[in-house]
C-alpha cells in the first residue's frame, strides 16, 4: 500500500529529525542480527551499544511477549510487555515507542508572570 508507506515514511522523518535530543545506546537480545536493526536505529538517532550513564534502551527477548525497559533522561526507568517484531516496520514501531519513552515527564517550570501578562494580550 504505497499510501501507507508514503506516512509511514513522513512520520519516519519527522521522527529523525527530533530524535536526535533523544538519541540513545540500544540493546538488543543476542538471538537478534544486528544488520536488520540498521535501519530502524537509524532512523531513530540510535546505536547499538550497551548501557550507560543516562538515557538508554533494552531490549529482552521473551515468550509470547519481550521486554523493553528503557531509562530517561531523567533516571527513571519504564517496563513494557511488547510483541515481538515481525519485520522492518514491527522494529521501527519498537524503537520509535523506546524513543517516544526517553525523554522524563518532569514538571515543566512555571511561566514568568509577564509571559503570561505579553500572552494573554
Amino acid at each position: 500500500m504505497p499510501g501507507m508507506r508514503t506516512a509511514a515514511a513522513a512520520v519516519g522523518i519527522w521522527f529523525a529529525s527530533t530524535a536526535s535530543a533523544r538519541a540513545a545506546p540500544v540493546s538488543l537480545p543476542p538471538t537478534e542480527d544486528p544488520q536488520v536493526w540498521q535501519s530502524p536505529l537509524g532512523l531513530c538517532g540510535h546505536v547499538l551499544a550497551p548501557p550507560g550513564n543516562g538515557p538508554w534502551i533494552v531490549v529482552v527477548a521473551g515468550s509470547p511477549s519481550w521486554t523493553l525497559l528503557v531509562q530517561d533522561d531523567q533516571g527513571a526507568t519504564h517496563r513494557l510487555a511488547v510483541p515481538p517484531p515481525a519485520d522492518e516496520a514491527g522494529r521501527q514501531e519498537l524503537l520509535f515507542l523506546a524513543s517516544s519513552l526517553l525523554r522524563g515527564s518532569a514538571p515543566s517550570p512555571e511561566p514568568a508572570a509577564a509571559e503570561v501578562a505579553v500572552a494573554s494580550t
